[in-house]
């Protein structure tokens, strides 16, 4: 499955927070992971939303999550099409 993190910003997100723990479990398990902040969304037409996002698509060498984070700040944004993924998973921290 394609699974997104709706989250703050990406650039904030820490090792120690439960959205990285639980996307590390995503990816454990064979699913590809999406990092989408706030800010990254773009409305294409009418009828297509779109994001930026960082995303991981396999686990190689990936053990933690430290390393997880590290993996999605040097991965460069990519446009994905909300449609094609299969959950969105609203992460958003109000108090940040």
């Amino acid at each position: 499955m394609k699974i997104a993190f709706i989250i703050n910003q990406t650039h904030k997100e820490k090792a120690s927070f439960t959205t990285t723990l639980l996307a590390l479990k995503a990816l454990q398990r064979g699913h590809s992971i999406y990092y989408i902040g706030l800010a990254d969304f773009v409305y294409l037409d009418q009828d297509q939303v779109g994001a930026h996002a960082r995303a991981v698509h396999h686990i190689d060498d990936i053990s933690d999550t430290e390393q997880l984070i590290d993996t999605l700040r040097s991965t460069t944004k990519e446009r994905v099409f909300l449609h094609e993924l299969d959950i969105l998973w609203l992460r958003y921290d109000p108090v940040s």
